[in-house]
């Protein structure tokens, strides 16, 4: 009796082979079973003598499934240095707010007013987008310890970095005048989100991802501080905290924007607005985009919230604002 003629087709080999193939498709993510089919087939060619086909194609999904499991672990690497690096730049863009807040609160107690610093340093005959901004009335209070400078440089041993630049200003000026606009190209990496891509040519002045929050409403840094929808940040309103009639732990000072930005020492819509109520969802169409699912906002406290994109309306309406009742 005649012997059953060798199979024609080797289903293992095959499937090595289109798995093999599918891998970077998939991201790798079928490259192991690639190889796994892959040596099995080649296993049975071996034992079958030869007569079983399909030894190329078993040889291939092996290669092909090799190269599917380096591209998996690649992905999976380049993913994990992703998160990581999403994860920092919220820590710093969270340590600048941070650090912003401090430097309001200690104008506040140090300046000997005893009010906040309003939405633009004040020039009479210069309109609120003329002016200088309340960030640059607060660079002398963002730091509390001095810079150490090296031993052989040809200044002061320590120095506040601050206090430095915020000399260069000419407070009777508007941000356009010199030498505002050359001091203002200097600007300290506290006023920029780490998580911003567009980093501005050596000499020009940088833009802000931070904007101050004057309010419900395009209106609300006009407004004076006793209508129902001022909020913190006024072009020419002055507050203390008594004014904060909602609590410095429910009032939005400050959150971030990847649109809309502006140079950081510009006063009116570069670095205060109102919460437009046609823009809403608020996150991502007014405010965030720098970091995924929410913005980082600053509340008067000095403390720092990441307010999710889905968080209602309503958070967003009542917090930007001091007074509590419409």
């Amino acid at each position: 009796m005649d012997a059953p003629p060798p199979p024609r087709t080797n289903p293992l080999a095959w499937l090595s082979l289109l798995l093999g193939v599918l891998a970077p498709v998939t991201c790798g993510a079928t490259g192991p079973f690639a190889l796994l089919f892959g040596y099995l087939a080649l296993r049975r060619v071996n034992l079958s003598e030869g007569r079983l086909p399909g030894a190329r194609a078993a040889r291939l999904g092996l290669v092909l499934g090799a190269l599917g499991i380096v591209l998996f672990f690649g992905a999976l690497f380049v993913v994990g240095l992703n998160q990581m690096r999403g994860k920092s730049e919220l820590t710093g863009c969270t340590n600048n707010l941070r650090r912003i807040g401090q430097a309001v609160n200690l104008y506040y107690d140090l300046n000997g007013n005893k009010h906040y610093p309003p939405g633009t340093i004040a020039v009479p005959g210069l309109e609120p987008e003329r002016r200088l901004s309340w960030m640059v009335a607060i660079l002398p209070y963002m730091e509390v310890e001095p810079t150490p400078v090296p031993v052989d440089a040809k200044s002061p041993a320590a120095f506040h970095k601050g206090e430095a630049l915020y000399k260069h200003f000419d407070l009777s000026k508007g941000w356009q005048d010199d030498p505002n606009r050359q001091a203002m190209s200097g600007a300290p990496l506290w006023y920029i989100c780490p998580a911003a891509s567009y980093r501005p040519p050596p000499g020009e002045a940088a833009l802000t991802q931070y904007v101050g929050i004057g309010g419900f409403g395009l209106d609300a840094p006009t407004l004076p501080k006793t209508n129902v929808r001022a909020g913190f940040f006024g072009y020419d309103r002055v507050i203390d905290r008594d004014d904060v009639k909602r609590g410095t732990s429910q009032t939005m000072i400050l959150t971030e924007r990847a649109h809309a930005v502006g140079p950081w020492a510009a006063g009116g819509l570069a670095t205060v607005t109102g919460i437009d109520p046609q823009e809403q969802p608020y996150v991502p169409r007014q405010f965030g985009g720098l970091h995924p699912h929410g913005a980082n906002t600053l509340f008067a406290d000095s403390h720092v919230t990441f307010i999710l994109d889905r968080a209602e309306p309503k958070v967003w309406e009542d917090q930007s604002r001091i007074n509590v009742d419409y």
